[in-house]
């Protein structure tokens, strides 16, 4: 904070402005829509009786809502591994060496609703990513409706 670079009162809470992602075609949530969206997240992860699907689909919601004003991608990858330990599968560490590959998995994802590439840098086994890609399918169409929910109903704030 003494620095400047973030203030006091985004320390805590969603946020409260639009972002772009660099390198990305991807647009994250509008604020207005971001409790609701994570809402859906956490009753998603909580209905969810596998930890390693969780694991998958959890980070991956997690980015493509991008709730807080910083830390988004440091936040899911610490959701990653504490949802492996939940499994009691070995902490997942992506090398910075595949960094560009990791950020494509998530482009794959939320670009085109397709999570198998994210699901396979973590190797929880193939049953597991495709489950883990027909849950994330799901809800990442979740986004559209809301977008088109609120376009209708003057709720847009875009």
């Amino acid at each position: 904070m003494t620095a400047g670079i973030i203030k006091a009162h985004q320390l805590a809470g969603y946020r409260s402005h639009n972002v772009h992602l660099r390198g990305s075609s991807h647009v994250p949530l509008p604020p207005h829509a971001i409790a609701d969206a994570m809402d859906a997240l956490f009753q998603c992860v909580s209905d969810e009786p596998d930890a390693r699907i969780k694991a998958i689909v959890a980070p991956f919601l997690f980015t493509y809502i991008h709730p807080l004003p910083d830390g988004n991608g440091r936040t899911a990858r610490f959701i990653i591994n504490a949802l492996l330990a939940e499994a009691g599968v070995p902490w997942t560490v992506i090398p910075v060496a595949r960094s560009d590959e990791y950020m494509n998995a998530l482009e794959e994802a939320s670009q085109h609703e397709n999570i198998m590439p994210l699901s396979n840098m973590s190797e929880p086994g193939a049953d597991t990513s495709r489950q883990a890609h027909t849950t994330a399918r799901t809800i990442v169409r979740f986004a559209p409706m809301c977008r088109e929910r609120d376009r209708r109903t003057g709720l847009s704030k875009n």
